[in-house]
């Protein structure tokens, strides 16, 4: 028992030198800060002579002459009826070029529909119908509240469905 008192008084001693080494370390122990000043001897070079620029905007005016494509400025507007839309269509020849599978083939003939109506000053749109390998591009048109599609291939028009 007495050696086991003895332990006990040994540990508690040791702790309590320990706390305070700590506490007296903390409180007068600094770190030391060093400041290095390196001198760096940079020599000069004779002077170089600077040329200074000014610059000066020119500004000479020419005449500029520029053909403007006027169907761009056209007012696009869509199809009145259906029957505008059929006399427009007899007189665009789109559906008169020749098909090649691999050069000219539905979406051409879809594309070429479309910017031939905006140069007319009409909307139309594209439309890829199918799905898969089984993909078709024709033309779609809203005349009042009816959208109606166009096989811009033969110029066929049927009506797909109401818009509301």
């Amino acid at each position: 028992m007495k050696i086991v008192i003895r332990l006990l008084l040994t540990i508690a001693l040791m702790v309590a030198a320990f706390y305070l080494g700590f506490i007296y370390c903390e409180a007068t122990i600094q770190p030391e800060v060093i400041t290095v000043t390196q001198e760096v001897f940079i020599p000069f070079t004779e002077e170089v002579p600077v040329e200074v620029v000014k610059e000066v905007e020119v500004i000479k005016e020419v005449e500029v002459i520029k053909e403007v494509n006027k169907w761009h400025y056209k007012t696009i507007h869509h199809f009145e009826s259906l029957k505008e839309l059929r006399e427009w269509l007899e007189q665009d020849k789109v559906d008169k070029l020749v098909a090649s599978y691999s050069y000219f083939d539905c979406d051409d003939y879809a594309y070429k529909l479309q910017q031939h109506a905006y140069k007319s000053g009409y909307y139309i749109s594209t439309e890829l119908v199918g799905s898969g390998y089984f993909k078709h591009m024709i033309n779609s048109v809203l005349i009042g509240n009816k959208i109606y599609f166009i096989e811009p291939q033969d110029d066929t028009v049927w009506f797909k469905t109401d818009r509301d």
